[in-house]
């Protein structure tokens, strides 16, 4: 069985405890008629963006393995720069010859704009965003445009959560912070969840080093996240500003 996204129903109303809490209850009931037939699976696969609702949802669940950030599954989720030379080498050949760059310039480029996540603990690999990269390589001409934006759909009422956090700690985004594992790794209920995990868990922020056995170095991935990141705040602060702003 393969559950995709299923944080997404708790993170479309993260902006509204009430009805938040209301859904979490109807997950951990449908969950929990998983869990009575377990015994008919012979395997689970969860997948989701953000860490909450989690334990409430999955308490049951004893045997369930997360995997989030384990060093072995860090390439998981996105495209490794080899895996993008060797799956896509015309598409690469035409954007170099379209931008009138070398390879070893093009992949600099496509690095600083669409790469540089990770989400492994040791901070050993490094993946570039899927949809961003092949939606540049469809249309190079268009340059290095902003396509993680352009992709908020589901995430709305997180992204005004962030917004608004965002103004009381702008320097968040601006500098090198550090977090420890358990924080990163910690399952939020809801709004308790700390700026700096919320931020890695929707990609804006992303592990850089590991400082020690307990901590991580956090940092703004990529070009292309760092516009978003800019344009949130901007948003924000014009809304503020604004004299029909109560």
């Amino acid at each position: 069985m393969l559950i995709d996204d299923y944080d997404i129903p708790l993170t479309i109303h993260f902006d509204d405890p009430k009805l938040f809490d209301q859904v979490n209850r109807v997950l951990s009931e449908f969950y929990a008629a998983i869990k009575e037939y377990e015994g008919c699976l012979r395997f689970l696969f969860v997948t989701g963006e953000m860490r909450i609702g989690f334990d409430g949802i999955f308490g049951g669940f004893n045997i369930l393995e997360d995997i989030t950030f384990d060093p072995d599954y860090g390439t998981l989720l996105g495209f490794t720069e080899a895996e993008i030379e060797s799956n896509f080498s015309d598409y690469l050949k035409n954007a170099e010859a379209v931008l009138n760059l070398s390879r070893e310039e093009l992949l600099d480029e496509m690095r600083r704009h669409y790469g540089c996540f990770s989400f492994d603990s040791e901070a050993e690999t490094q993946v570039f965003c899927p949809g961003s990269v092949l939606q540049f390589l469809r249309n190079p001409e268009k340059g290095f445009q902003n396509y993680w934006s352009r992709n908020e759909g589901d995430r709305s009422a997180l992204l005004e959560f962030i917004k608004r956090q965002a103004l009381s700690s702008p320097d968040v985004f601006k500098k090198p912070a550090s977090i420890t594992m358990d924080e990163l790794e910690g399952f939020g209920s809801g709004q308790n969840i700390s700026l700096k995990a919320l931020l890695v868990q929707t990609g804006c922020l992303t592990i850089k080093s590991k400082l020690n056995m307990a901590e991580v170095e956090l940092g703004c991935p990529n070009k292309e996240v760092e516009h978003f990141l800019e344009q949130l705040c901007s948003e924000e602060k014009l809304k503020r500003g604004s004299p029909m702003h109560q």
